[in-house]
């Protein structure tokens, strides 16, 4: 296996180096990035990130929703109701 490393950087999520890879054109290659020192943008480096967060669970975002007030409205209690509108199970799709 040939290898090759050289120095770049990571610009708006491309990578930036000086060395050329003409002679790798065609090839199929392996890449591995490590970081050799802090980052420049100052994005958070993996020590950094929590570890074992369950984003479905440990993450909460409060989302607002359109609502409107109601003048004057009442319950009424009336016990249990028909349904006015019944659907099939299954609806053919359009």
């Amino acid at each position: 296996m040939i290898s090759i490393s050289f120095e770049a950087n990571i610009i708006d999520g491309d990578l930036r180096h000086q060395e050329s890879l003409v002679t790798w054109e065609g090839r199929r290659v392996r890449v591995t990035l490590e970081s050799s020192g802090p980052a420049a943008t100052g994005a958070p480096d993996e020590a950094d990130s929590p570890v074992g967060l369950d984003v479905e669970k440990d993450v909460y975002v409060k989302i607002p929703f359109k609502t409107e007030v109601v003048e004057g409205a009442a319950v009424v209690e009336g016990g249990r109701l028909r349904p006015c509108l019944i659907l099939p199970e299954e609806l053919p799709d359009d």
